[in-house]
């Protein structure tokens, strides 16, 4: 079968985004949209067996997503458009080693925060999605940047953010892990912003 030249020059220019948004389309299909729960137990958060050495559960629960408003897969689509459209900007201007690492700290920070104030099954890759959003948003306002994304998006997410922390969408969606994630982008545009301050 041959590959659309298109999406091999895709993976090469953008190698981790693309890794992750297959992890997350693959891992979702094997648990079943949270359907297949024996499946779904190899990956999800769970403090006991992350302590006994099972370290990929702080990573995991980024790539597991559940039906949202009645669709199967309407999680995973709106996670990886978000994932894409700030990724692309963040893995081109910063590298894709930086990248990676970003990803990993903002995905241990947020499945933290959220297994600690709500504890229970959770899933998605939104916790990353608003640390990039919080990178974004506040990196090009402290230094030039060339990839900024405009306020009117950035102000939309944010609100949806802060309207479904004080519930106004119902239960069910991961708010600690979108303020925790929020948080760590803030707090990592002000390191970076720093870091080229000082070279």
């Amino acid at each position: 079968m041959q590959i659309n030249p298109q999406l091999t020059t895709f993976a090469k220019r953008y190698p981790i985004l693309t890794l992750f948004m297959v992890l997350s389309t693959v891992i979702s299909l094997l648990t079943g949209f949270g359907y297949f729960f024996d499946v779904l137990l190899w990956f999800h958060f769970d403090w006991t067996r992350i302590a006994n050495g099972q370290w990929w559960r702080l990573i995991t629960p980024i790539f597991l997503h559940f039906p949202m408003l009645g669709i199967i897969f309407a999680h995973l689509a709106f996670n990886l458009i978000w994932f894409y459209y700030f990724g692309t900007r963040i893995e081109q201007t910063d590298g894709s080693r930086y990248f990676l690492g970003f990803i990993l700290l903002a995905a241990l920070v947020s499945n933290s925060c959220q297994a600690y104030f709500s504890p229970g099954l959770f899933g998605g890759l939104s916790g990353v999605v608003f640390a990039q959003l919080g990178y974004l948003f506040l990196r090009p306002k402290l230094s030039f940047y060339p990839a900024p994304i405009p306020d009117n998006i950035a102000f939309f997410l944010i609100g949806f953010m802060l309207l479904s922390a004080v519930g106004l969408f119902g239960g069910g969606i991961a708010n600690a892990a979108h303020l925790a994630g929020f948080a760590f982008g803030l707090a990592w545009a002000w390191v970076r912003h720093l870091q080229r301050q000082y070279q």
